[in-house]
């Protein structure tokens, strides 16, 4: 008999990968999935939401004029204010579908609820690495000339930390930990002399990162910071007057993140091999990244007599880009 084309990808809960019926076993409603996630992001970017029934968000960018001087009789010097503008179309939806038949529901469980954490969880990740994604290309921006010409804006930049690969003793973990924090400070700097605010300053790192940095000799030494850090608890609060966050959505594959566009250099998100040396990024919670939304998520469920199958449907229109790429300063982690 004909089947549908999404046959094969129907959610079968009492049928294994290998086809086998298992409704014979007794079933308690114990079950094992996925560990729920939430957006980290969600707290560290702004959002905003396009006009009703468009796809196009503009960001306007101001320069800066220049300060002069004059005597008696000089004639004043109009001049220019410099501006740009950013333009995003939204292109894409994310979404997630599970389709189940009828006899499948009537002879098993119900796992709706848990099928829709795993999703909301999946999401969470693929959006939160997004934003991971989109701070580190912004190393590579150039700003437009027009802006930069008083100071106003700056090309991306990033910052290196050399440490050891394979540490020996605790000499070797301390001054890892040490090359970490120099680094972090080095971008902290630049960020200074660029006039950006810190009060709104946040910094991300990965696990492993993190692990090296509680080995810092004075970083969670009380003498040094008071209650900074606790090494049993695995806790480092701030460094460098910065609020520390460990993140484990890093990119970890080369390859085109979900959102990623041909079309539009702001929404580039290929991760090339350089990008998954990155281990920290310093960033501005409410400057660096914005997040735009055409439709914000939303599920369904629909059931379809007609066709005996029910569909489970999770859709979002937004996405993310950078705002000021200027005020990120990633920092790349080079083992050897």
């Amino acid at each position: 008999m004909a089947q549908y084309d999404f046959a094969p990808q129907l959610t079968r809960i009492h049928t294994t990968n290998a086809n086998q019926n298992i409704h014979l076993e007794m079933f308690s409603h114990d079950v094992d999935t996925k560990f729920k996630l939430v957006s980290l992001f969600d707290g560290l970017t702004q959002k905003r939401v396009t006009l009703p029934n468009t796809n196009t968000f503009r960001l306007d960018r101001l320069g800066a004029s220049e300060v002069k001087s004059r005597q008696v009789g000089d004639k004043l010097e109009p001049q220019k204010v410099p501006n740009n503008k950013l333009t995003v179309v939204l292109d894409k939806a994310l979404y997630i579908q599970n389709n189940i038949d009828f006899m499948d529901d009537w002879t098993s469980p119900d796992y709706r609820r848990e099928i829709a954490n795993n999703n909301a969880s999946v999401f969470a990740r693929d959006w939160d690495t997004a934003h991971v994604i989109q701070l580190l290309k912004c190393r590579a921006w150039k700003a437009p000339a027009e802006l930069k010409a008083n100071g106003v804006f700056f090309d991306g930049t990033d910052v290196t930390a050399n440490i050891k690969a394979a540490p020996a003793n605790r000499a070797d973990h301390e001054a890892n930990a040490m090359a970490l924090a120099n680094a972090h400070a080095k971008a902290v700097e630049t960020l200074i002399t660029r006039d950006i605010p810190l009060q709104n300053m946040v910094t991300i790192v990965k696990p492993e990162v993190y692990s090296i940095l509680m080995n810092h000799p004075t970083l969670i030494n009380k003498d040094f910071s008071a209650g900074n850090g606790d090494y049993a608890n695995r806790r480092v609060m701030r460094l460098n007057g910065i609020d520390i966050v460990e993140a484990n959505c890093f990119p970890t594959a080369v390859g085109n993140h979900t959102l990623h566009s041909t079309v539009q250099p702001e929404l580039n998100m290929t991760v090339a091999a350089d990008d998954l040396k990155y281990g920290m990024v310093v960033f501005d919670k409410g400057l660096s990244l914005i997040d735009i939304i055409a439709k914000d998520f939303h599920s369904s469920h629909v059931a379809r007599e007609e066709e005996q199958i029910q569909y489970l449907t999770t859709v979002a229109m937004k996405t993310v880009v950078a705002r000021r790429p200027d005020t990120v300063v990633p920092v790349k982690v080079v083992a050897a």
